[in-house]
């Protein structure tokens, strides 16, 4: 053995008795992976080593050829000895002011357990760390690391990989190639940390983040900070996600803004869960409402949103539901939402309210907006039905029933169980009510069974009173003009521009009856057949025909 005064001697491990390494290096396994690394190495133009001026290291201990089986020994965190043996050197260097150095240099490889490291050059500390220089290749089961420098600490186990020159680091894990420009790996617990960022490519899906965390084991991959995802599907923004790529399934962590590329659907939310697959999961958000979904030409609006794998199962949407259509023409709102898919592709949906806030649809047409309440609202291919306790305003128009059906393909609107229709200071009602709409504006209307026509004048003091058993009337520019009156038709009509207005009144009986309107007031009444009729004046007791009263229009909320 060859020794210089003031250098420690350094050994080959293979000739020391006492050494703990085997002779036997390498599998045949091991040995074909390392070969396939050692190509990837050299079409990545791996450096030669050019040993310079060696004469100015005049105290050193140079050992020439390769070197293999020196072994740096430390301990793993669960106390289990962790072990780094130098697998192959061309040289190994110890400088007399380094003391606590040995130099690697020329075709180095490194091994720890199943994990191969090749580098062009490294200083192993008599701690047992590692810094491995050059062309640095990390092989640890199916990842693969690359970067020029790598810092390596047999006890913690952790290898910190950084670039030179705003170079960058490269991993090939299954989720693709990431790019950054600092990693920390474990290699035990199979992570990877990216405090700094970076990019990940996997086929035609490429992200940018600004920090994130892998977890090999896991197949999870942690992004944070302005996280931006592009893939030919669908495209992805969001402050904080969680992406499991074996199960193509999404959690959301902050605020999450996805969409495909066919613009058929939206999410934002800042919690959840969503799998790519399926398009199925369950979304929130810290603001009211938390989360807005678009499908085609309808947004949903709710608090929390549940989102079915299956279309015969219903999507549900909780706390201030609102639905409405991408221009804003109609909103639906309620505290709870289902929605079913059809076979035929069509939506069947559900909305309900509760007693602090009943569900309320507002229709916006070219004239009056149209508002309508109730508890529950259904719609199923182009058919709206609405109940109980239905009210609608519209201008100064108003309707109240107990059920509501609105087919929105013959833009038609029925009223059942007792309909009451206020319109121009009169009140309309029958046992079943409907109109024809133009625009959301009434432009027929039939009423039909035990029918009536009311009008308060002088104060309330008498009434305008028409009764028969069906109605048809005619609208022009959403104000009544015309009134049938079909079988047992009756009135009472009094002199409104008297001065004693509830003084007189024309009654009259006949089979049939028309009235024509004007700005709400009646101008002419028609008795067509088998007309019956008198004129009363210095009436005591103003007369009411039987079975009608007034009643005062309801109070809608918007």
């Amino acid at each position: 053995m060859v020794r210089v005064e003031g250098l420690e001697p350094t050994r080959l491990a293979a000739l020391d008795p006492k050494s703990s390494v085997s002779t036997n290096f390498t599998t045949p396994a091991q040995s074909e992976r390392d070969a396939k690394v050692g190509i990837r190495i050299f079409r990545r133009n791996l450096r030669t080593m050019i040993f310079q001026s060696l004469s100015k290291f005049a105290s050193l201990i140079v050992l020439t050829g390769a070197v293999w089986g020196t072994a740096s020994i430390g301990f793993g965190q669960n106390g289990e000895p962790i072990r780094i043996n130098i697998l192959q050197a061309d040289a190994i260097l110890r400088d007399r002011y380094q003391p606590d150095v040995q130099r690697l240099l020329g075709g180095v490889v490194l091994g720890m357990k199943e994990s191969r490291l090749w580098c062009d050059s490294a200083w192993r500390f008599d701690d047992g760390r590692f810094r491995t220089m050059g062309q640095v290749v990390l092989l640890d089961g199916t990842q693969e690391l690359h970067a020029n420098e790598m810092e390596l600490n047999p006890e913690t186990q952790w290898v910190r990989a950084s670039a030179w020159f705003g170079g960058e680091v490269e991993m090939l894990a299954d989720a693709g190639q990431l790019t950054c420009s600092t990693i920390l790996y474990h290699l035990e617990s199979k992570r990877a940390y990216l405090s700094d960022g970076g990019t990940l490519q996997d086929g035609d899906r490429y992200v940018e983040f600004n920090r994130g965390r892998y977890d090999m084991e896991a197949s999870l991959l942690m992004l944070g900070g302005d996280v931006r995802l592009d893939n030919e599907d669908y495209q992805l923004e969001s402050d904080s996600v969680h992406w499991y790529e074996a199960a193509e399934r999404f959690t959301f962590h902050g605020p999450s803004h996805i969409r495909t590329k066919d613009e058929r659907f939206e999410l934002l939310c800042s919690t959840g869960e969503f799998d790519v697959v399926s398009e199925s999961g369950w979304f929130g958000g810290a603001g009211v409402p938390g989360v807005h979904l678009r499908n085609d030409e309808v947004w949903l609006n709710a608090d929390s949103v549940y989102l079915p794998p299956d279309s015969t199962l219903p999507a549900v949407a909780l706390g201030q539901v609102e639905l409405r259509d991408t221009v804003e023409q109609w909103t639906l709102s309620g505290q709870h939402a289902e929605r079913l898919m059809r076979d035929s592709g069509r939506y069947d949906i559900w909305v309900a309210g509760h007693a602090d806030m009943r569900a309320q649809w507002m229709d916006i047409g070219e004239a009056e907006t149209l508002v309508m309440v109730a508890d529950t609202f259904t719609m199923v291919n182009g058919l709206t039905t609405v109940w109980p306790d239905v009210q609608l305003q519209q201008g100064e128009s108003f309707a109240a029933c107990d059920t509501l059906y609105w087919d929105t393909k013959l833009d038609q609107i029925r009223l059942e169980t007792w309909p009451r229709m206020w319109m121009e200071g009169w009140l309309l009602q029958s046992d079943s009510l409907t109109w024809e709409l133009e625009d959301n504006r009434p432009e027929t209307l039939n009423a039909v069974g035990h029918t009536s026509l009311v009008m308060p004048i002088d104060s309330g003091q008498c009434m305008q009173q028409v009764a028969g058993r069906e109605m048809f009337g005619q609208f022009v520019n959403g104000a009544i003009a015309a009134l049938w009156v079909n079988g047992n038709a009756e009135s009472i009509y009094f002199d409104d521009a008297s001065d004693t207005p509830c003084g007189e009144y024309n009654q009259s009986r006949c089979s049939k009856m028309r009235m024509d309107f004007e700005e709400g007031a009646i101008q002419r009444i028609v008795l067509l057949d088998q007309p019956q009729g008198h004129w009363q004046s210095g009436a005591v007791v103003s007369p009411v025909l039987e079975g009608l009263n007034w009643l005062k229009p309801p109070s809608v909320k918007r």
